[in-house]
């Protein structure tokens, strides 16, 4: 009798630890898609979506089949989402809402842009190695 007892309580314990995974709850959503100029990847490509009524921002950078994938999101929005990268004219999407538990899919193609860059000059100087602040091991 003491066995039969032990038995239906290791098999009532068994499924309600099965049956705790299925009412688990999710409470973020995300964004994912492919960025492409024409028909090829955009491999390091940024995107940036903004939550906009917190100011909250998420980034990412696509990988070398041009795809991107933001989770850990807060759902709602609107969000305002900015895809851009070095050469080609930024896209920008507006009025973005995403739904709990699903990722928003966001697939789009950029555009070379006529910019160009300017030249870029780095000047810098070496410290001084008898500097007035550098006496010892350490300063405390």
């Amino acid at each position: 009798m003491k066995n039969n007892f032990l038995k239906l309580c290791l098999t009532l314990v068994l499924f309600a630890s099965m049956f705790a995974s299925v009412f688990a709850q999710v409470t973020s959503s995300g964004i994912s898609g492919r960025i492409t100029s024409g028909n090829e990847s955009l491999p390091g490509a940024a995107v940036v979506a903004v939550h906009v009524p917190s100011g909250t921002q998420y980034g990412t950078v696509t990988n070398a089949d041009g795809r991107f994938s933001l989770q850990g999101m807060r759902t709602g929005g609107p969000y305002k989402v900015d895809v851009s990268f070095v050469g080609y004219a930024k896209a920008s999407f507006t009025d973005i809402t995403l739904s709990l538990g699903e990722s928003f899919v966001l697939n789009t193609s950029l555009k070379e842009s006529n910019a160009t860059v300017g030249e870029v000059t780095v000047v810098g100087t070496k410290p001084s190695p008898y500097n007035s602040e550098k006496n010892g091991a350490s300063m405390n």
